[in-house]
C-alpha cells in the first residue's frame, strides 16, 4: 500500500467543500425566455417581409434583402428597430439566360450590370413607404418585446434587492445616491423612504413586500429597530396608500 494514500485521503476529508454555483433565479429565467420568445416573434416578421438575416454583431442584428432599394432592418439588442437605406455595392449577377459568358465579362461590358444602386436613389417617398411597411408588420411584437425586456430588468432589480437592503442596513451603503449612511436611524430613513417611493403597480409592491419583509425580519429583530416616535413621524407624512408594514421588536 502506498504510504501517502492515508494522508491523502485525510486532506480531502478536511479539505473545504467545493463553493456551490450560485442559484438561478427561476423568475429570472422565465423573464428570459420570454424575452427570448418576444424577439423572435420580432424576426419573423421581418422575414416574412422578405429579408433575410445578414449579421449579428455588436448587440444588432441586421436583416437584408437581395433587392438593395429596399434597404437594411437593423433589430438592436435593447428592442429598438430601425430601417436604414443601403449604399450602392458591387455584387455577381448570373450569366445572361441562354448563355455562358463569365459574369466578369458582363461587368466588363455593362460596368452598371455588377452594382447594385442600393437605396439610395430612391425617392424620398417611395423610402417613406418601405418604412412605414416595415413599421406597420412590426409594431405589435415590437411593443411586446419591449414589455418582456422591461419586464426582465425589472425581474434583476428584484433579484438583487436583497444583497442591496442587507448592505444599506449592515454598511449604511445607499439604495439610491451616492452618500454614505453612517447611522442606524438614517438608513431606517433610507428603507421607509425607498419602501414609500414606490409606484402602485404590480413590481411596486413586489418591491414593497421585499422591503417590508427585510424589516420584520431584519430590522425590528435588530438593536436598532423603529422606535415608536419614528414610526409615527415618518406615517405622518407618508404618501403610499398602504401602510408600513410595522412590527413591533418584541412581537412573536
Amino acid at each position: 500500500m502506498d504510504p501517502s494514500l492515508p494522508l491523502v485521503a485525510a486532506l480531502l476529508a478536511t479539505a473545504p467543500a467545493a463553493a456551490a454555483d450560485p442559484p438561478v433565479s427561476e423568475e429570472g429565467t422565465v423573464e428570459a425566455d420570454r424575452v427570448r420568445a418576444a424577439r423572435q416573434a420580432v424576426v419573423d416578421e421581418i422575414v416574412s417581409l422578405g429579408y433575410d438575416r445578414a449579421r449579428a454583431r455588436d448587440g444588432r442584428t441586421v436583416f437584408v434583402q437581395d433587392a438593395g432599394w429596399k434597404g437594411k432592418v437593423v433589430l438592436y439588442d435593447d428592442g429598438r428597430l430601425a430601417t436604414r437605406r443601403r449604399a450602392p455595392r458591387l455584387r455577381e449577377p448570373p450569366p445572361l439566360p441562354g448563355t455562358n459568358v463569365p459574369t466578369w465579362m458582363l461587368c466588363a461590358v455593362v460596368p452598371t450590370y455588377c452594382i447594385d444602386a442600393g437605396s439610395v436613389t430612391v425617392s424620398d417617398r417611395r423610402w417613406k413607404q418601405v418604412e412605414d411597411r416595415v413599421a406597420r408588420a412590426t409594431a405589435a411584437p415590437l411593443g411586446a418585446l419591449g414589455d418582456r425586456l422591461a419586464d426582465a430588468a425589472l425581474q434583476g432589480t428584484l433579484d438583487a434587492l436583497p444583497a442591496r437592503l442587507d448592505a444599506l442596513w449592515a454598511e449604511g451603503r445607499p439604495l439610491e445616491g451616492e452618500r454614505p449612511l453612517p447611522t442606524f436611524r438614517a438608513r431606517r430613513a433610507a428603507l421607509y423612504a425607498f419602501w414609500d417611493t414606490r409606484t402602485e403597480t404590480a413590481w411596486g409592491a413586489q418591491v414593497r413586500d421585499i422591503v417590508g419583509s427585510f424589516v420584520r425580519a431584519e430590522v425590528q429583530a435588530s438593536d436598532h429597530p423603529f422606535p415608536g416616535w419614528e414610526q409615527e413621524q415618518l406615517d405622518a407624512a407618508r404618501r403610499s396608500a398602504a401602510p408600513f408594514p410595522w412590527t413591533p421588536p418584541d412581537a412573536p
